[in-house]
């Protein structure tokens, strides 16, 4: 007799087995990284325009290549590092960083893009001074020109047309950023709860992935119904945006996390993770997921492990100090003890 979940369990088997062997998932391809673009006057008014001009740029990138970036999580502990310009991982890597300055109505952005391999490393520096009301427009023409040093093919024709940096509402979602970004703060109760009204499922989904990174972080440091509040609220954010949204990996990872930390079925979880991976191979807090609720002495089609060190190799550079600030150090001691021994 046909059994309908049977099948269903025969696909999922046969899923995992491509994903094993499929190329994409084998990290051999160059990645790229962005990170925040600093404030060289360090005024306190634009740090939030570090995150902007970062995720602009990032964005410009994504939407008009087929490339692989680094994970949302690599960068947060690249940017604390005091030299960050180093190759982390087994892949080639073309960093992107910068410093940025806007007095009355000029600006002037500097960017370094360092190309490194095992082998090599080449540097290329981009500069561009512009008036106020062209700040996008001259950081959209770093884009293409940043585009094209990678790959002289690139163009930049699937352009940023909803977002501008005087947009309202803008500021403060960036700000949020620079919080999930910054060791010494976190994510404030009264800002996730006014994003959480502002922010919906047709929002941007690094916004979306932004809020609910947020609302676990918070949750984490509660208890009793405050907690359960933000973990289902995060649970029923998360659902909705991939709804409108199945394409991004980091809404499925934390999607995962969030049924991680509500105790729900392994196997949700597991699911979960496997189809952020799929989306990026790059995701490493899918990684530590599956092997989180991995059962004993099961056989999986590659060694979660091993995809976690490669993705995040700083990890293991300073486990005490990283895993302090990988998800704000709320999965601490899960990583302080798979290390054990690596």
């Amino acid at each position: 007799m046909w059994n309908a979940n049977s099948l269903k369990q025969q696909f999922y088997i046969l899923f995992i087995v491509l994903l094993a062997l499929s190329p994409v998932t084998a990290n051999c391809r160059e990645l790229v990284g962005v990170l925040p673009i600093s404030n060289q006057r360090a005024q306190k008014q634009f740090e939030w325009l570090e995150y902007y001009i970062q995720a602009r740029i990032e964005s410009n990138l994504r939407n008009n290549s087929n490339w692989q970036f680094h994970g949302n999580e690599v960068l947060h502990l690249w940017k604390s590092r005091s030299e960050p310009t180093k190759l982390v991982s087994v892949n080639s890597t073309v960093l992107i960083q910068g410093t940025f300055q806007l007095v009355l109505n000029f600006g002037h952005f500097e960017l370094q893009v360092n190309r490194f391999s095992q082998a090599t490393s080449k540097e290329k520096k981009f500069e561009r001074i512009f008036v106020k009301e062209e700040f996008d427009l001259a950081l959209d023409a770093l884009s293409e020109d940043i585009g094209k040093w990678i790959s002289p093919n690139f163009k930049l024709l699937n352009k940023i047309a909803d977002q501008s940096f005087q947009m309202k509402g803008l500021k403060v979602i960036y700000e949020y950023r620079a919080h999930l970004y910054d060791r010494a703060k976190s994510p404030g109760i009264q800002e996730t709860l006014f994003l959480k009204e502002s922010i919906t499922s047709n929002s941007h989904p690094a916004w979306i992935a932004d809020l609910a990174k947020g609302m676990i972080i918070l949750s984490q440091f509660m208890a009793g119904k405050d907690k359960a509040f933000l973990l289902d609220h995060s649970d029923i954010i998360l659902r909705n945006a991939i709804k409108t949204n199945n394409v991004n990996a980091r809404l499925y990872s934390l999607l995962a996390e969030t049924y991680y930390l509500k105790n729900q079925l392994p196997t949700w979880i597991e699911k979960t993770a496997y189809k952020a991976i799929e989306l990026d191979p790059q995701n490493d807090l899918a990684y530590l997921l599956i092997y989180l609720v991995k059962k004993p002495n099961s056989k999986l089609p590659f060694d979660p492990i091993s995809r976690l060190r490669s993705t995040n190799p700083w990890l293991w550079e300073d486990i005490k100090q990283d895993s302090h600030q990988f998800q704000k150090g709320i999965l601490k001691d899960e990583l302080n003890k798979l290390t054990e021994g690596q």
